[in-house]
């Protein structure tokens, strides 16, 4: 394993951390002991990005997420933590893929305008499930480290260099999980075509924020321990991460995904390569966490009202 001294995003060194340890799942499924770990839940005082000072390395990653959520990933995650089937049941099942994708699509149409997109590539993408369905006539390619048979249609490989340049390169829920995700952002950039388009998708998990909000002025919160989720990214560290590795970002967004129970919040971002980011990068700690903040509370108003306005009877008798 590694140790970041540095932001692993922006790169700065204004970091603020906190003690916590590593989840027994990962302590003994990868590191293969029964000793606690200790690590540091840090945060960057610049571009707001909370992440754990201890980074796998490959070998660790390989072990991690060869035969992810295989059988035995499974059974060896549910043995440390009894709630994991329950929890995730939605994750990876039919509803979920057909919810993403068509939120890919809208946000995709909105974007793309005239650019052809012949050759497309999703950065593991599992077996390229998530691709839209509008690209099933170009060239589809997967790389995926997770050993899965990729669909019908779509060509695996073992390089992304060697089919690039790639017109639409998708990057969905893998940033949060790798080392070093600037490394993998600048690599994503070199891949595309002059003219292509790079998508990201990242969980939204506000209650990092909240409780990072709360931290500040007050003492004895405890982080989570480090588990698979080892960086937690805000609009704007995602920005920053996207504008530092060469590209520019065309559109962002927040959406809401309801996968029967799981409430799943993700941050939908679209950049091109070259240029600058058009936007204000200069905004403090405390204002970038309090939009965060405020855009959680506003999300949550809103579902607790829909979820008054659909109950029988109402918050004041029947709803006609």
């Amino acid at each position: 394993m590694k140790q970041a001294t540095r932001c692993i995003v922006c790169g700065g060194t204004r970091l603020t951390g906190m003690p916590t340890w590593v989840a027994p799942f990962l302590r003994t499924y990868v590191w293969h002991t029964s000793t606690d770990i200790d690590c540091r839940f840090l945060t960057c005082e610049d571009c707001t990005v909370c992440f754990y000072d201890l980074r796998p390395d490959a070998d660790e990653m390989e072990r991690l997420y060869s035969g992810y959520r295989g059988e035995n990933y499974v059974a060896e995650r549910a043995r440390h933590e009894p709630e994991y089937r329950r929890v995730n049941q939605g994750l990876g099942s039919d509803r979920e893929v057909d919810v993403r994708r068509e939120n890919l699509e809208q946000i995709l149409r909105n974007v793309r305008g005239t650019r052809p997109l012949s050759r497309v590539l999703d950065y593991g993408g599992d077996a390229g499930q998530f691709i839209p369905r509008s690209l099933e006539e170009s060239r589809r390619f997967v790389y995926e480290v997770s050993g899965v048979a990729p669909l019908e249609g779509v060509i695996a490989i073992a390089d992304p260099a060697s089919a690039a340049p790639y017109d639409f390169i998708m990057c969905c829920h893998l940033l949060e999980h790798v080392a070093e995700p600037f490394a993998l952002t600048r690599e994503l950039a070199r891949l595309a075509a002059p003219e292509g388009l790079i998508y990201f998708e990242v969980p939204w998990e506000p209650h990092f924020f909240r409780r990072v909000l709360r931290r500040i002025g007050r003492k004895g919160w405890t982080p989570p321990p480090l588990h698979e989720h080892i960086t937690f990214f805000t609009r704007q560290a995602l920005r920053t991460l996207i504008t530092r590795a060469g590209m520019s970002v065309l559109a962002c967004s927040i959406h809401r995904i309801d996968l029967d129970g799981t409430d799943l919040r993700v941050i939908s971002m679209f950049a091109a390569p070259g240029g600058a980011d058009p936007g204000s990068p200069g905004k403090s700690r405390f204002v970038a966490l309090a939009a965060e903040f405020g855009r959680w509370f506003f999300m949550e108003a809103r579902k607790h009202v829909h979820s008054l306005l659909r109950s029988p009877g109402g918050p004041e008798g029947s709803i006609q």
